[in-house]
């Protein structure tokens, strides 16, 4: 009997563990309550590397295992568990209402549980690859249940997006681009150890196969945390070497736990050993096989409880007595389901090995037998904002990445509703956001689709084109370029510790082919490279951290890190930059020099409309300019982050004070992150109309929405506190900064100027005030032509402009343009008419014209003193007096007779500037290509702002 159970014992341990019967955790560095990138690939030698990073430092993942254990966010809410909702795009992940033990993509109170994902290095040389991509798979699998690695929306009917699947074929490999990481939920159907062994690869540009050797990451899932000081490092040898004497009436049971106040309680199970004696000792618990937990026992008992998920499980405990000839006791299984009546054991019996072996999944290259593959989009009519997209290969297996979305033209490199799957034999069908206000399927927009598939397929990347979101359209992958067989080669090598060993034509035994999911990169044809730059040495990025740079950048896309980092003996503010913008490395960066570019391809329908988790942004208008909590590739991505603090100093981190500076008049922002489930609440950081504070952020790294109402330039101060009542240790640097943002009006002319490599400091982009276009003819610039829109300018002439030299800038508008203010008044008075002739059928009217002066020509045009703007048909003939229509500006209405239905009208302030026109043009009319000029358009007119003359004068 003993050597049975022995031999049991190691069995069990044989499936996980390199030496039979030691914990294959044993030494290991417990990664936890931390933000972790594991794996993290990294480039060394010519080849990948797979590392854990946290608390900003790297280890071989082989020598880590990441715990996930209990946590909550900080209004109480349980962070560890996630139930599948009841839509048919979760049945990837699981059934509905299926309870996972999950790792969250929110960092929760003190990082709580743990605070996972993956990514590289921004130095991966991407360029030297075929389709300058690069893949991490997943190659083998063991565990007690599933693993499925995603991200989810928090609405109802949000898209969600799988990364990795234990389970669904085709999804064990992601594409990361260089510089980035993910934020990502990592669920599990039940707690236990798992081993997950990944790999990265590639092809190089002249096809030769390029891959890691395969390194193993343990992940211990619930349970107590890994301790091998003070627990039991060989169970096994330690069964072994305990006394004969077995217990004579031990008990082992499972129930659920009684009087739960919460959800996180509601699916606990209390796991309860009894030795029937006074014996202290050792109890380690098995789940369907697997390590669950080891926790002491005294006085004869020992007790667990712990959140097993909603699938049947077997449990078994082996009791190792601290004194030898104490008794030891292996029970026999326990099935048991949460929430379930109490079930228990007395009997003995012979532990288990693993009840679900190990899954090694295909890695061999893959010759498809066809290059056929079909597009196919269904706009969803129930809710008008999302669609689905179907992308099929003739091949069933093949696997690729479809990336891309809804542009505003073909020649567009970045989506304004993005879309980023894998269509893989287990997935091809993904549902993604496609409001039609801001996915205007009209004037040349497209969708774009750009496959890419995997290291190990012979197939090259391709693009589908379709011209609305409700079509189907089929194409041939494009012929594959240089694609060498996997021999012996240095550069090729399977494994990187010995060139001369890879796989050569000996097929490993899988499952299948390995596809790829999303994590974002290399969009089509979106500008620079991360990764590429070399401008800056990796030794300039190390001493950055000491001494950050102070030249003037703007960063539009990548990894942003406002951290407190070591500034001699005290903490200060620094820009962490993984934007690779000038550098294949981190590098610091001076927080004043520093503008972060927010993309028109930001904006997006206010949440606000739609949930009630963001009632506070209500008042920010019908649409936004969102940075979201998840990375998107093309946008800048910022976050906050005290990881590089020394914790001897700093024990409870610091605080980060946050105050509003200057913004564009009547702007908002916020920032918050969002809701941990369903219907719950954001968790506000900061905002426009107050200070807030993070208090005592110890190893913390957050990310999180930021939302801006309108474009134009904003700055927010942020400064250093010591945290708690006193100092932790380490001095402070309590200096205020600015974080400069720079957000771009969704009016932007397309094509107009980002920044990139060559525009370090430019402060140029279009913000609404400011243009990336100056028309400069003469000294008033070439004026506008051929517009057929009505003209108003709200508020005065800019100093030393008449309307006479208003009306010659004005050339060939065929509308009417009313200028009121005083400049206006003036000409009204020496100009019974109006004002000078201003174009074919237009006239430049004056405000005595509207204000009681006589009467105008070539259109009727009101403007009343509450603010509203009227402008009838720009073909209007009639005539009216200006003491009449001035009294209809009195009142706020619109004149118009002749064609009432022309008539637009809008809310604008009464204060002058051409921000407010170019929101207003933006929210209620089409977009006009003049941004540059502080233009906006509402259905039949165009404001200016009084911006305009000292720009082009």
């Amino acid at each position: 009997m003993r050597k049975r159970l022995i031999a049991g014992l190691a069995a069990a341990f044989i499936a996980l563990a390199p030496a039979a019967g030691a914990s294959p955790i044993d030494g290991l560095e417990v990664a936890t309550e931390a933000h972790v990138d594991s794996p993290k690939v990294l480039w060394k030698e010519d080849n990948f590397l797979l590392q854990s990073e946290f608390h900003r430092a790297l280890r071989p993942i082989e020598k880590t295992v990441n715990w996930a254990g209990k946590g909550k966010d900080y209004k109480g809410n349980p962070l560890h568990m996630y139930k599948v909702p009841n839509d048919p795009q979760w049945r990837l992940v699981g059934n509905p209402g299926q309870m996972l033990y999950a790792a969250p993509a929110v960092a929760g109170h003190g990082n709580k549980p743990i605070f996972s994902g993956f990514g590289a290095d921004v130095g991966i040389p991407a360029s030297r690859f075929r389709d300058g991509s690069f893949n991490l798979d997943l190659v083998e699998f063991s565990g007690p249940g599933e693993m499925t690695m995603f991200r989810a929306g928090v609405g109802d009917d949000e898209p969600m997006g799988i990364l990795f699947s234990s389970t669904v074929k085709g999804q064990q490999s992601a594409w990361i681009q260089p510089g980035t990481h993910s934020h990502n939920y990592t669920g599990f159907t039940k707690p236990g150890l798992y081993k997950l062994t990944y790999r990265a690869s590639a092809r190089d540009t002249n096809g030769r196969f390029v891959a890691s050797a395969p390194q193993a990451l343990y992940w211990q899932v619930g349970g107590a945390r890994p301790d091998p000081k003070n627990g039991i490092i060989d169970i096994a040898k330690a069964f072994a070497e305990a006394g004969e004497t077995g217990l004579t009436t031990p008990s082992f049971s499972a129930e659920k736990l009684a009087n739960p106040t919460d959800e996180a309680e509601e699916y606990t199970t209390v796991l309860k050993f009894n030795a029937g004696q006074q014996v202290d000792g050792r109890l380690a618990i098995f789940i369907d096989g697997y390590p669950l937990a080891e926790i002491p026992v005294k006085g004869g008992v020992g007790e667990w409880s712990e959140m097993l998920g909603t699938e049947d499980v077997s449990l078994q405990a082996v009791f190792i007595p601290a004194a030898k000839g104490a008794g030891k006791w292996v029970s026999a299984p326990l099935v048991y389901k949460t929430g379930n009546a109490k079930a228990e054991v007395t009997a003995a019996g012979d532990l288990q090995g693993p009840k679900k072996p190990a899954v090694r999944y295909e890695t061999r290259d893959y010759v498809p037998a066809s290059s056929d593959v079909t597009a196919e989009i269904k706009h969803d009519s129930n809710d008008g904002e999302h669609s689905f997209v179907t992308v099929t290969p003739s091949d069933p297996n093949v696997s690729f990445r479809v990336f891309g979305g809804v542009y505003e033209n073909a020649e567009d490199n970045v989506p304004d509703c993005p879309l980023d799957f894998v269509s893989s034999a287990g997935h091809r069908t993904q549902k993604f956001a496609s409001d039609s206000d801001i996915c205007e399927m009209k004037d040349g927009a497209v969708v774009k689709l750009k496959l890419t598939p995997n290291s190990r397929t012979k197939m090259d990347v391709t693009e589908i084109v379709l011209k609305s979101l409700n079509e189907k359209a089929s194409v041939k992958f494009k012929t594959a370029g240089p694609f060498m067989p996997r021999k012996t080669d240095k550069l090729a090598a399977y494994r990187l510790n010995n060139p001369g060993d890879d796989e050569g034509d000996t097929p490993d035994p899988g499952v299948g082919e390995v596809p790829a999911p999303p994590t974002g990169g290399d969009e089509p044809g979106a500008g620079e490279n991360p990764g590429t730059g070399e401008s800056l040495t990796d030794d300039v990025c190390k001493q950055s951290l000491n001494k950050p740079l102070s030249k003037a950048v703007t960063i539009g896309s990548g990894h942003i890190d406002i951290g407190a980092i070591m500034g001699g003996n005290s903490a200060r503010l620094a820009i962490g930059d993984d934007s690779g913008k000038e550098a294949a490395c981190r590098v610091w960066r001076e927080p004043n020099s520093v503008t972060l570019f927010v993309s028109k391809h930001a904006y997006m329908r206010n949440p606000a409309e739609k949930s009630k988790s963001y009632e506070f942004m209500r008042e920010g208008g019908s649409h936004v300019y969102l940075l979201p909590q998840d990375q998107r590739q093309d946008l800048v991505w910022p976050g906050f982050s005290t990881e590089s603090l020394d914790p001897a100093a700093y024990p409870q981190g610091v605080t980060i004070e946050i105050q509003p500076g200057k913004m564009p008049k009547g702007a908002q922002w916020w920032a918050f992150t969002e809701p941990t489930a369903k219907g719950g609440k954001v968790g506000h950081i900061a905002a426009y109309n107050r200070t807030t504070k993070l208090k005592d952020v110890a190893n913390v790294h957050m990310h999180m929405n930021w939302v801006f109402s309108k474009p134009g330039d904003y700055e927010v101060k942020v400064r250093l506190l010591p945290a708690g009542t006193e100092r932790a240790g380490g001095a402070v640097d309590t200096k205020w900064h600015s974080l400069k943002f720079k957000v771009e009006s969704k009016q932007a002319k397309p094509g107009a100027q980002k920044p990139g490599k060559d525009q370090a400091g430019d402060t140029s982009q279009n913000d609404g005030k400011h243009g990336a276009d100056h028309p400069q003819v003469g000294n008033h610039g070439k004026g506008i032509k051929n517009l057929n829109y009505n003209v108003i300018v709200i508020g005065n002439l800019p100093k030393g402009m008449t309307t006479a030299d208003f009306a010659k800038w004005v050339t060939s508008s065929n509308g009417s343009t009313i200028i009121k203010g005083p400049d206006g008044q003036k000409q009204g008075e020496n100009d019974g008419k109006g004002a000078p002739q201003g174009g074919t059928g237009g006239t430049v009217m004056s405000a005595a014209a509207v204000t009681g002066g006589t009467g105008a020509t070539g259109g009727i045009a009101a403007t009343g003193s509450s603010g509203t703007v009227g402008a009838a048909s720009p073909l209007a003939a009639s005539s009216k007096s200006g003491k009449q229509a001035g009294k209809a500006a009195t009142k706020g209405k619109i004149t118009s007779k002749v064609n009432p239905q022309a008539a637009q009208t809008v809310k604008v302030d009464s204060e002058p500037y051409s921000e407010r026109a170019a929101n207003v043009g933006s929210q209620r009319g089409q977009a006009l290509t003049l941004t540059g000029l502080g233009l906006g358009v509402v259905g039949g007119l165009i404001l200016l702002g009084t911006y305009l003359w000292p720009r082009l004068h």
